[in-house]
């Protein structure tokens, strides 16, 4: 059940200053906490970590409650405009440091002048929202637990032991939830069998704690999958409704992206199916795949001369896994479900992961000169599992966190989501068994890899990240 308390009867995006009017007959306690002044990094831990542990709430910084009568809201002062900046670091570096683990929070600053509450022009409200934690309890940097209370404007230390129980048991089945749904994959088409594949995961809200629900009906996510964006990236034109959900997907045949499949749930979750095509090769009995070769030397640089190393360490057939183009698939994914989230109004981090599926017996390949020396130094590498997790699921709240858009422009974030997209593939490939430094000598020649690869497949390179 959903206690979140709301008392401006609209999203916390859409609150404008005049709105806060409302709040001269909303008492501090369960719910909304006001502070005239920023406090400390460790207080606003506490108030929040109070919130997360509860029902969630609404802490807002600028507003003094009233000095006599009930505990409502007295004085809209706001914060002078030369410190909001600080004054929002303070809360999200407070809550960062302070809280494990850290609770879901949103921090909105509504800007003055507005008469209706007497808020002055140069001042703000920061408003700080924090939705009731799933993943309880949620701890203080003092090891201390904080609930709200009901008529208190400041939480206070959880000593009862039923209750504690309560926050445990909550996180747990929150946990599995997560488990779950983490490993839940998109299932392959009908003939592909064990076709190797990747499954990536997106997601702002791993935890379900916002209960975020899409806005967008079949035509408007239909539309929005067919169409590249600025002329590029990922076209999936076969277009379905599911359970709860849309589904994307491209031929089988005939694309760059053949066979991709996106699934697009109510809840703002994307689960994305990249097939991974191997290579096969047998060498006949002079010592030789001639075929496996000749393809080789067409689609890469330095192909043939693993396949020979191959040969070298007696390896006589198998399955060549060839990686060079994932890193710009994974970046077309992360930028497509970025500007997926900025049409649902959703600029927060992303979190991702992925599970990677009947790789066994593979040999992962990176076209790269250097890739073909270190594994002439440290020998070839095969996936240590059929399917593995990245992160592993040990804690399944773990993910690679992708940044929020902050003050960006939606439609150009490109740049930025194929960065992010470098960090996907690499988390990827060290647990496929080839580390970053075995990849690539320096962003030169991956570059010239990656030319290679969108040359042979027909796709655009963006700019490498820097480091």
């Amino acid at each position: 059940m959903n206690h979140f308390f709301n008392p401006f009867g609209k999203s916390p995006a859409a609150v404008r200053p005049e709105d806060l009017k409302v709040l001269r007959e909303v008492r501090e306690g369960w719910y909304v906490e006001y502070k005239g002044e920023a406090p400390s990094g460790e207080k606003l831990a506490r108030s929040v970590a109070g919130f997360a542990n509860h029902f969630g709430g609404w802490l807002f910084i600028g507003i003094s409650e009233r000095t006599s009568g009930p505990n409502v809201a007295g004085n809209f002062q706001g914060i002078p405009e030369d410190d909001v900046r600080r004054v929002c670091d303070r809360v999200r570096d407070g809550i960062l440091s302070n809280c494990t683990p850290v609770p879901h929070f949103d921090v909105y600053v509504l800007e003055g002048p507005c008469e209706a509450i007497g808020l002055t022009a140069g001042n703000s409200i920061v408003m700080v929202v924090v939705q009731r934690g799933l993943d309880a309890p949620y701890v203080h940097r003092s090891g201390r637990i904080y609930r709200r209370v009901a008529d208190s404007s400041d939480p206070k230390e959880e000593t009862d032991r039923r209750v504690l129980d309560v926050l445990w048991e909550r996180g747990e089945r929150a946990r599995r939830r997560l488990r779950r749904r983490w490993e839940r994959v998109v299932e392959l088409p009908a003939g592909q069998g064990r076709q190797p594949c990747i499954d990536i995961h997106l997601t702002h809200d791993p935890m379900g704690e916002t209960q975020g629900t899409s806005s967008l009906n079949y035509d408007d996510f239909a539309e929005f999958m067919r169409v590249q964006q600025d002329g590029r990236g990922l076209s999936l034109r076969s277009v379905f409704s599911g359970p709860g959900c849309f589904v994307a997907r491209a031929p089988l045949e005939g694309e760059v992206n053949a066979g991709v499949t996106w699934r697009y749930d109510r809840d703002l979750w994307s689960s994305v199916q990249i097939p991974l095509y191997p290579w096969g090769f047998e060498h006949s009995n002079n010592g030789r795949d001639l075929k496996a070769e000749r393809e080789l030397s067409t689609e890469t640089r330095h192909g043939v001369e693993f396949l020979r190393h191959l040969k070298a360490h007696g390896v006589e057939h198998g399955r060549i896994l060839e990686l060079t183009w994932l890193p710009t698939m994974i970046g077309s994914v992360c930028v497509k479900h970025r500007q997926l989230m900025a049409r649902e109004g959703v600029r927060g981090n992303i979190s991702v992961r992925a599970r990677v599926r009947h790789v066994g017996g593979l040999f992962p390949f990176f076209d790269t000169a250097t890739f073909v020396a270190w594994i002439s130094s440290n020998g070839l590498v095969r996936p240590v599992a059929d399917t593995f997790d990245v992160p592993g699921l040990d804690d399944p709240t773990v993910a690679i966190i992708l940044d929020g858009l902050g003050d960006a422009d939606p439609a150009d974030v490109s740049d930025a989501e194929i960065g992010n997209g470098w960090r996907v593939f690499f988390a990827l490939a060290q647990s496929l068994g080839v580390p970053a430094r075995g990849l690539s000598g320096d962003s030169q020649e991956m570059l010239e890899a990656l030319q290679h690869t969108a040359g042979r497949m027909g796709w655009e390179i963006q700019v490498l990240p820097d480091d």
